[in-house]
């Protein structure tokens, strides 16, 4: 399912962003629950005014 989720966002990658697909890597990290804060606190909130998409939810 993850290699499947990664080539769907490296086509739509390379069709919006008009790149190739040796120029995209894509990562995923499952993040436990109690370590949602966490990550809020140190990845999400700094980088608020730079999303793109912005979470529907706050911490």
């Amino acid at each position: 399912q993850k290699t499947a989720l990664a080539a769907d966002i490296t086509e739509v990658l390379i069709r919006h962003l008009n790149s190739k697909e040796s120029a995209v890597s894509v990562a995923l990290t499952q993040v436990e629950p109690d370590a949602w804060q966490a990550v809020w606190d140190s990845e999400i909130a700094p980088q608020m005014a730079q999303l793109i998409k912005k979470p529907g939810y706050s911490m």
